[in-house]
């Protein structure tokens, strides 16, 4: 009898410490989901490579995020072009300090998309994928989730130390399992200490602003044409104003492009029409439902239309402008 006991005593504690191991691997996805979203502040940089056709486009990010909803994300860009995405109590703006610009936008950024390079938008996509996946390699946890609410991402990995508490890298697929988005975390700073002051466009403007910039350079005509044409389109017009140029291009898909030079603002414009961002190798490019701006050195760039496809945009101004 005393053996019987000893027998049931040792199979009991085996099954438990089983039932134990099981129960901290099936939490290591939620311990480091909820570890992430417990921070009060975070502070972190990294590299981004985005894959497009035969094209990378590489960036540095750094972000500075504190509890709720405050948001600084600062983009530059191999060629130098610097901006800003920030988020605090009164809205969503978009920072051009060399071209003296402040956008203010009625958007709900960033938990309208999918972000790469921000921890809480990938912890959101982790939570929302019930069948989320994942395994463990060494000190990392790979985690493996589809990114349901994204029409151009399929699914996503992301790798976190889970002895060092800080996340390694994120990996946007397509459907065709190609890599098309590619962060490294380079520095990560848990709940540093973080002013509201931080996210505050206009003292950030005032900190990094070239001075001297002013708009009483003499306006000038300029001539553009686009190097790349849609194919089954064709460029109906074209039309040189005092200060833009204007090109209408009609086919299977019609669009017009506008350029002109950039004025500088002393004040915040409110701009409705964009609620997205996507980084261009000369910074962001402003996105709606049927609108999109960027900018390249002291221009203006604006693409209208409501047949173009998302890609078939990236493909126009991948191609570049030819400054006549």
């Amino acid at each position: 009898m005393k053996r019987i006991f000893i027998v049931l005593t040792m199979c009991f504690m085996f099954v438990l410490c089983g039932c134990s191991n099981n129960s901290k691997d099936m939490n290591s996805l939620e311990g480091a989901t909820n570890y992430i979203n417990s921070l009060n502040s975070y502070s972190l940089t990294c590299n981004m490579t985005i894959y497009r056709a035969d094209k990378e486009v590489k960036s540095v990010i750094t972000v500075d995020y504190l509890k709720p909803s405050y948001y600084k994300v600062k983009f530059s860009t191999a060629n130098g072009h610097e901006q800003l995405i920030v988020k605090n109590n009164e809205g969503v703006y978009v920072l051009t300090p060399s071209l003296n610009k402040q956008f203010k936008f009625d958007s709900e950024w960033p938990l309208n998309s999918t972000h790469a390079y921000l921890l809480n938008a990938i912890t959101n996509d982790i939570k929302k994928d019930s069948a989320a996946r994942y395994e463990i390699d060494g000190n990392n946890i790979i985690i493996e989730a589809k990114l349901l609410d994204n029409a151009r991402f399929s699914t996503m990995k992301f790798y976190y130390n889970i002895v060092d508490k800080k996340p390694v890298k994120s990996e946007f697929y397509d459907t065709e399992g190609n890599v098309k988005v590619l962060v490294e975390f380079i520095d990560f700073t848990a709940n540093p200490s973080l002013s509201t002051d931080l996210f505050n466009p206009n003292l950030i403007m005032e900190q990094n602003t070239n001075e001297g910039t002013t708009n009483e350079e003499e306006e000038t005509s300029i001539g553009v044409t686009v190097s790349y044409v849609l194919e089954g389109s064709n460029l109906a017009s074209s039309q040189v104003l005092d200060d833009c140029t204007v090109l209408v291009y009609s086919g299977e898909k019609s669009y017009t492009i506008i350029v002109k030079k950039t004025e500088v603002y002393q004040t915040c414009i409110a701009m409705d029409s964009y609620n997205n961002f996507e980084i261009l190798e000369s910074g962001l490019l402003l996105s709606g439902n049927s609108c999109y701006k960027y900018y390249v050195n002291d221009l203006e760039v604006s693409i209208y239309s409501n047949s173009l496809t998302f890609d078939n945009v990236l493909e126009i101004i991948s191609n570049g402008l030819i400054i006549e």
